[in-house]
């Protein structure tokens, strides 16, 4: 199938070659053909006949933040409320969804977003292909026959457009796809949006151009390649972006809150990498939390009765409190036993303390959170 693949991509450049000879122009005569920057599509990150990538890692919400874009493009509205773009009609080809989750999803974002209807019906037009999906060169021969005047093209997502039997690793083949996008945005005089996934891993030690899985050529296939990467701040992410006729763009923080994207007016400062010694701290706090949790179970216990428990020493089970004290309340109490006053520990959601507690209180009931 690679074979037959890349024999047809030669065989079409070929077919470009016989048609017209090399024609070099002057410099005088090349400004004059081309004295203007091709019209802006979205502000900053995509002109007419360009390819996009937006690439982030999977499950994140790219679909919904794609379609959205589609949206905003249809109806002249600011992209996140940030990004101007050019209205005009856009084909939002979607193959990992339902023909139902799509429509549900988009009806969602049409109401979070109050698009106006009367634009999205005429502008924006919807071709589910999930259970019929056909690969790159064929969908482009298929668009270039609907004769329609589109602004922007969505393809969601990218590797199940990719033939069968080619690897997107593969950089001669993934740059004959690039290739044949240019080709039909040309004739079409539109803009492509391709929707992948980033490779597995944490993503933020690597430079835009790195981000994404596959060949490095869709990279520098593409006109502008727009990535999503996880912010230093939970819950947030930090859009950039490495484009080609735009001067470069700030990145910026943005946050999902369904059924859509926003901007945030935090720093975008990328999460740092996680080092070896970070993911054996992880995965210890991670058994410690579990551990202590379970020895309390429906008990209320000191830090001395918890070490002996768990089998953990002090700076442990200290530094496990800590992690869990949104979950837990305590209070120092005075054991009848021994007369000596210590502070007892319990999950929220076990009751007062004073519920079947031999020890005389010394103090008020207060949240483990107060820090005393």
């Amino acid at each position: 199938m690679i074979d037959s693949f890349l024999d047809a991509v030669a065989a079409g450049l070929e077919q470009q070659e016989q048609a017209g000879k090399l024609k070099p122009r002057s410099f005088r005569q090349f400004r004059k053909d081309f004295p203007f920057l091709r019209s802006v599509i979205v502000e900053g990150i995509c002109r007419e006949g360009e390819t996009v990538n937006i690439i982030a890692a999977s499950k994140v919400g790219k679909s919904w933040l794609s379609a959205d874009l589609g949206m905003s493009i249809a109806t002249g509205r600011k992209w996140l409320g940030h990004f101007e773009t050019r209205p005009g009609k856009v084909l939002l080809i979607d193959n990992e969804l339902h023909p139902e989750t799509l429509s549900k999803r988009l009806d969602d974002i049409q109401r979070e977003r109050n698009y106006d209807l009367d634009t999205l019906d005429e502008n924006f037009e919807i071709l589910p292909m999930r259970g019929h999906v056909e690969a790159l060169p064929r969908i482009a021969a298929q668009l270039e026959d609907l004769g329609r005047d589109y602004t922007a093209i969505i393809l969601d997502a990218f590797y199940r457009f990719v033939p069968s039997g080619v690897s997107e690793n593969d950089n001669q083949a993934m740059m004959s796809l690039y290739n044949t996008l240019d080709a039909v945005a040309q004739k079409l005089g539109c803009a492509f949006f391709v929707i992948h996934h980033a490779s597995k891993g944490t993503q933020t030690g690597k430079s835009i151009t790195d981000v994404g899985a596959g060949a490095g050529s869709m990279s520098r296939a593409t006109d502008t390649h727009l990535v999503i990467r996880e912010h230093q701040e939970r819950g947030y992410a930090v859009m950039e972006a490495a484009v080609r006729s735009f001067a470069p763009i700030e990145p910026i923080s943005i946050y999902y809150k369904h059924p859509v994207w926003s901007m945030s007016e935090l720093d975008p400062q990328l999460a740092t990498p996680q080092t070896q010694a970070d993911k054996r701290q992880e995965r210890n706090d991670a058994e410690t939390k579990a551990k202590i949790l379970e020895a309390l179970g429906t008990a209320k216990l000191s830090a001395s009765q918890l070490r002996t428990k768990t089998g953990f020493g002090e700076s442990r089970i200290v530094r496990g409190l800590d992690l869990i004290k949104d979950k837990l309340q305590s209070r120092t109490v005075r054991r009848k036993r021994t007369g000596k006053r210590a502070e007892v520990f319990w999950i929220k959601e076990s009751g007062d303390c004073t519920d079947g507690c031999t020890d005389d209180c010394t103090d008020k009931l207060r949240t483990f959170s107060d820090g005393k």
